[in-house]
């Protein structure tokens, strides 16, 4: 008996022995299973199998990053404008990546005046390499991109991004440099060597270089910081909910639409400024919220004002803006405009008419007079910007600072432009004037009947004249810089009727008339005396009057188109001198707590100048002293005995300005050809060589000092320190971070 083959298969529907059937249904869903298993044990398409791997946070970021490198390579990196007297409207350059645009011809020729190489393309190799190595990143960021990177490796990507912003500041300021500290000893003007800045001003002599990073750079920037922050921030946002992603974007515009009218409706300023004042205390200090207040203002009592330069005070064009009859009153902060315009009540943008007042950080603008100071005294007014009125012309515009029959004030670190006259004094003594900025205005500094005041390290440029001292006494002028005075006028300083003058360390450059002099000293025992200053690229250097008994030593003289010029009969006995000795101010000096940038205390000023003395003035003027004379950049002599001190005195003559004195109407091709071509006769032809204006007998062989400039490696410091910290903050996002990470089971063959 064979075995029992045991139950047929089952039927479709259940047929045969009676069951339901669910054998043939499991026997499927086995069939099923398995196969499955089989399909997930086959390998992947490649394809697949990559798309699985990328991280599309890290994707996206590298993408934009590209992009944004891409712009940076045909975007200037850095710009640089060098303002000079030839140039009223500015020398331009802008440098890309792989090559330098603008005037760089012409700013080579200034550079060489100052002895500095001149800038060549060819030789920066960052140039040619800049594109090759931009290509090389962006493959390299897109690469990276689709690659599952470990946590160091995305750390190295986000440093390599970050250095390259750095890198280029660095370098950048290592040719900068370069450049400073390579000067030509054989320039026509020798300097020291400087840095200077690759963000900021830089200042040598009357040139002005204003350098600022561009568009380029800040792309680059941009570009790190997508590469380091770009994927967190895509992660957070794909994980939100998708129904909260509209919500939390609704929230956040609410929010700050919100937060806007709340700030404006807590910011409304009250309805009058003088509401503030009248209910302060005397002696309070009154934070004035932002707003504009469309009122006058007179302040009656010993107050503080701060208006944390958001309040405007607009006097709607009507008289006084703000007048302080109080003592002890300080305005701080605040825009300060629209006084009346009516010349017979002289209406000015804040006057004072106390003593013991402060007026600092302020705006003053489309006024008739910016500051005006009647009678009282000892005032601080510092670090204002001040714009009286650019519509209208210079002869109907009002002085930015007017000071008369006050005194002991200081007035520092002003800003001043579009003005009559940048700083007036009359009846006004022992104030110093320090440290301000005055352009584009008609005289900078206008002085007349004051005694005992100081003008110190002040930047006057642009002006019809620079600076008139008149009809004073003991004045000291220390560090100013007097430059690119035209117009009619064109004079850099004028003397006239000035007893105890001391002029040292100024720099007098690129005026139609460098220094011009009448009547100085004015009274029998005065001195006038000049001592280390630059009078350099003027059309005249000195223009002196018969009446003039100065003093000149250890100063430079050069490149002038006239060195001297002279006017009166007997002019060559009268300017012809010889040498003494000279004692200078025993506290020459104009280091006090202002000058420093400090406080010095309401009232505190400086001490008066100390009169200078001099050798009797009988002979006139006197080219030397303790047997120094002065540098004179066309003295053709010789220095045998290596004294530095020339061996055959220094002789100004001119074959044209004999001739103008006899002929006046040849003064209409002054600084012409003809001019040239006669002076050339005359060095040529020594019997029609007139006879000299000066002589003076120990020529210096080098300028005696090297004129002080600005502008230091410190920017480099700030940039790199910038960047760094732009830098730490998305590696500190970076930072490796232990988290518990559930492990899938690994399937084991069988």
């Amino acid at each position: 008996m064979s075995p029992h083959p045991g139950p047929p298969p089952p039927l479709p529907g259940g047929a045969g022995d009676g069951s339901t059937g669910t054998g043939w249904w499991k026997e499927i869903a086995m069939n099923v299973v398995t196969s499955e298993r089989a399909q997930t044990t086959a390998p992947e398409p490649t394809a697949a199998a990559w798309l699985r791997r990328v991280e599309w946070d890290r994707l996206v970021a590298a993408t934009v990053a590209a992009m944004l490198l891409f712009l940076a390579m045909r975007m200037p990196l850095w710009t640089m404008t060098l303002l000079a007297p030839q140039y009223p409207g500015g020398l331009h350059m802008t440098a890309y990546g792989d090559r330098l645009e603008g005037d760089v011809r012409e700013i080579n020729i200034l550079n060489h005046y100052i002895g500095m190489k001149p800038i060549d393309q060819d030789e920066v190799l960052e140039l040619r390499l800049f594109k090759p190595a931009m290509i090389a990143l962006i493959v390299v960021v897109l690469v990276l991109g689709v690659v599952r990177l470990p946590h160091w490796l995305k750390v190295a990507e986000s440093l390599l991004i970050w250095l390259l912003p750095l890198a280029l500041v660095l370098d950048l300021q290592w040719w900068l440099y370069r450049y400073g500290h390579s000067m030509d000893p054989k320039a026509p003007l020798r300097l020291p060597a400087f840095t200077p800045r690759v963000v900021g001003t830089t200042r040598v002599m009357n040139f002005h270089n204003e350098a600022e990073l561009a568009t380029g750079f800040w792309l680059l920037v941009a570009a790190a910081a997508v590469i380091s922050l770009g994927p967190s921030l895509l992660r957070a946002l794909w994980e939100l909910p998708r129904f909260l992603r509209p919500v939390a974007a609704a929230a956040l515009v609410l929010a700050f639409v919100a937060g806007g009218a709340a700030d404006a409706h807590a910011q409304a300023p009250p309805a009058r400024l003088a509401d503030l004042i009248a209910a302060a205390e005397p002696g309070a200090a009154v934070h004035v919220p932002p707003g504009v207040y469309r009122e006058q203002v007179v302040i009656d009592k010993p107050l503080t004002l701060y208006g944390g330069r958001r309040a405007v005070i607009d006097g709607g064009g009507r008289g006084d803006v703000v007048v302080v009859k109080a003592n002890d009153v300080e305005i701080r902060g605040f825009t300060i405009r629209n006084s009346g315009d009516a010349v017979s009540q002289e209406p000015a943008g804040v006057r004072l008419l106390g003593h013991h007042a402060v007026l600092a950080d302020n705006r003053i603008e489309s006024v008739y007079f910016g500051v005006m100071v009647q009678g009282g005294g000892h005032h601080q007014i510092e670090f204002n910007v001040i714009r009286p009125n650019a519509r209208v012309a210079v002869e109907w515009r009002g002085h930015a600072i007017s000071l008369w029959n006050t005194e002991g004030n200081i007035i520092r670190r002003n800003d001043i432009m579009y003005a009559k006259d940048g700083i007036y004094i009359s009846f006004s003594h022992h104030n110093f004037v320090h440290g301000n900025t005055i352009h584009k205005s008609r005289f900078g500094i206008h002085y007349m009947y004051a005694e005992d005041n100081r003008f110190t390290d002040n930047i006057v440029t642009d002006n019809l004249a620079g600076a008139l001292v008149m009809y004073s006494k003991r004045v000291l002028l220390k560090g100013n810089e007097l430059s690119n005075s035209h117009g009619n006028t064109g004079i850099g300083l004028l003397l006239k009727n000035v007893d105890d003058l001391w002029a040292e360390a100024n720099r007098i450059t690129a005026n139609r008339s460098g220094i011009t002099m009448e009547e100085a000293p004015a009274s029998p025992g005065s001195a006038v005396v000049f001592h280390r200053n630059l009078v350099a690229l003027n059309g005249v250097g000195l223009a002196l009057m018969t009446t003039t008994a100065a003093t000149f030593y250890e100063n430079s003289f050069v490149d002038n188109t006239v060195q001297v010029s002279g006017r009166g009969s007997g002019l060559s006995a009268a300017l012809a001198g010889h040498g003494g000795t000279v004692t200078p101010p025993a506290a020459a000096s104009t280091q006090t707590a202002a000058a420093a940038g400090g406080h010095t205390g309401h009232g505190a000023v400086p001490p008066a100048p100390p009169r200078p003395t001099a050798p009797a003035t009988a002979a006139g003027n006197r080219w030397s002293a303790e047997g120094r004379g002065n540098f004179w950049s066309d003295y053709a002599g010789y220095d045998a005995n290596g004294d530095g001190i020339g061996d055959r005195p220094y002789r100004a003559w001119s074959a044209f300005a004999a001739l103008r004195d006899r002929q006046p109407a040849l003064d209409l091709f002054r600084f012409t050809p003809a001019q040239q071509a006669l002076d050339a006769a005359g060095r040529l032809f020594p019997l029609v060589r007139p006879e000299a204006l000066i002589e003076d007998p120990a020529p210096l062989m080098v300028p005696p000092t090297a004129m002080p400039t600005t502008g230091d490696g410190h920017s480099l410091l700030a940039a790199s320190i910038v960047l760094l910290v732009l830098a730490g903050g998305p590696l500190w996002l970076l930072r490796p971070r232990q988290r518990a990470r559930a492990r899938r089971p690994v399937a084991v063959p069988s």
